[in-house]
This record gives structure tokens, sequence and C-alpha cells, in this order.
């Protein structure tokens, strides 16, 4: 009697594995599909990690590969392996694997954040390696045609695409692995797949940088000024990164910061003044607010 129901839960878990197995493909497919055909939903094909993530959370790493898997073959059937189906599983594949494993050991934010930035970084290198080698994609081509768009100089926007490259995709990861984050630990919270802290707290943790990091951004920044008198390209170029990657940390913390401090609800005509405010002439404003916040004694600021 024992065997048989042993046997009957056995197949029962298997239907019900293969059911969920299909629902999350189907999401991450269509995701992806509704992404493709309309440019103002382009925003779709970044949620298809999402069903690759509660794969691996719910039922761990194997299901998720197999998820991943089946996702990878059903988006080469429909555009071609290569590029699309090998861009898919370079964005969401090992993306998706990493962050259901993490959201299932119960890891914390930073863990997350940091592991979703390293990986992202490495999948834009990537995509970018591949255009150019095997796509014959000329990027100093497309920065001229961009450039010309703009009604700006081709060669100065290479010259600065170049100068700044390792800021530029420290940003872009650093955007995305919030966006990832921030969304998905809302949505596993919501099916009690995640722990049940509140987001603000998990703000903290994020934003808890050491006191260190302002010798090291002050320290960038002589260096970047006296580097015409050390007349070495090699030496401005590492400072200049340097800081504008800290000061992109601290642009972030500001934001937390700010946030945080206001009293009451504002407004959302007030909040979008601040928000346009803080992404324009207000930046160096809101890098200096989180300089002040991380040299302030570690606390929690009260929650809105």
């Amino acid at each position: 009697m024992d065997i048989f129901l042993e046997e009957r839960t056995r197949r029962r878990n298997f239907t019900k594995n293969i059911a969920l197995g299909g629902i999350l493909t189907g999401i991450a497919v269509i995701f992806t599909i509704v992404g493709n055909l309309f440019a103002f939903l382009d925003i779709l094909q970044f949620l298809a990690v999402t069903p690759l993530i509660i794969a691996g959370a719910s039922r761990g790493l194997a299901f998720s590969a197999k998820v991943t898997a089946a996702s990878t073959i059903l988006v080469g059937i429909i555009y071609g392996f290569f590029p699309a189906g090998l861009f898919f599983f370079l964005a969401n594949g090992p993306l998706g694997l990493a962050l259901g494993c993490l959201f299932r050991e119960k890891a914390g934010p930073k863990a997350i954040v940091l592991t979703t930035m390293a990986l992202i970084a490495l999948n834009i290198v990537l995509v970018i390696f591949i255009g150019i080698k095997f796509m014959g994609i000329h990027l100093e081509k497309e920065l001229v045609e961009t450039a010309a768009y703009f009604h700006m100089e081709g060669s100065r926007l290479i010259r600065q695409f170049y100068l700044f490259c390792p800021s530029l995709l420290f940003f872009a990861a650093l955007a995305y692995a919030f966006y990832i984050w921030l969304f998905n630990t809302y949505l596993l919270k919501k099916m009690k797949l995640s722990s049940e802290k509140p987001l603000f707290h998990d703000y903290l943790e994020i934003m808890d940088f050491p006191r260190y990091f302002i010798i090291i951004v002050t320290g960038s920044l002589l260096v970047l000024l006296l580097s015409s008198t050390l007349k070495s390209g090699l030496v401005h170029f590492i400072a200049l990164n340097v800081t504008c990657i800290f000061c992109i940390l601290f642009f972030f913390k500001g934001v937390f910061f700010i946030n945080s401090s206001m009293p009451g609800r504002l407004h959302w005509s007030l909040r979008i003044v601040l928000f346009l405010f803080s992404v324009t002439v207000g930046i160096p404003v809101i890098v200096l607010s989180g300089i002040v916040a991380t040299m302030l004694p570690r606390g929690r600021p009260a929650p809105l």
C-alpha cells in the first residue's frame, strides 16, 4: 500500500512539474515574442528571465535548467538558433539559473545584485564580441551614425566611448541589476518564494557602503586632476573611470537617502519634478548627498 501511494505521489509531482515547466517556458517565450514584435514593449524581453528565476526558486537548479533549455529551443525554432537563440540564452540562461539558486537559498540582496551585475556585464561584452566577430557589426560605424543623428562629431564620440567604456558598462549592469532584483524580489515575495522582509530593509543592506569608498573616490579624483602633469594616458583612463564608477554608486545612494529622508507623502507632480532634477542638473547634488549619507553614522532612517 505504501509503495502504491509513493508511486502515485511521484507521478502527481511529475505531472505538476511538467505543467509548471510548460507554463513558465511559455511565458518566457511569449515575453520574447511580444518584445520583438512591438518596439514600445521591448522591455518585456527583459522579463523573460523571470520564469527561469521562478523555476529555480520553486523547484531547484535542475528544473530551472530544463525550463531554460526548453525556452531556448523554442526561441531558436521561431527566430533561428543564431543569433536569436544564442542571444536569448546568453541574456537569460546563466542569470536565471544563478538567481533562481540564490533566491532559493535565501541569499542576501547584496549578493543577488552583485551576481546580477557580474553576469550582465559579461553578457554585454559577449554580445558585443559576437556581433563584431561573427555578424559583421562595425562598432565605430554605429557610433558615427549615432553621432550624426545627434549632430555630433563622430570621431569625438568614438574617443569618448572608449574613454568611458568601463563606466558605461558598470552603469548599465548596475541599473539593470537593480531592475531585475527589485521586480523579481517583489514578485517572489508575493508568491511566498522569498523572504517576507520589507524591501526597504533590502535597500538598506545594498546601500550600506563602507566609508573608505570616500577615500577611494577622493584619491582617484586627485589623480585625475594631476593626470595632465603625470602625462600618462593609462593613469588618466583608470582614474577617470574609478571616479565615475564611485560617483555612480554615490548617486544611487543619494537617491535612496533623499527619498527616505523626505517627510510625508509627496504629490506625484512634485515627485516627477524631483526625478527630472535628479537625472539632469541635480546629479552633482545627488552624488554629494550620497557621500554625506555614507559619512553619517550607519543607521536606518524611518521609512515613509
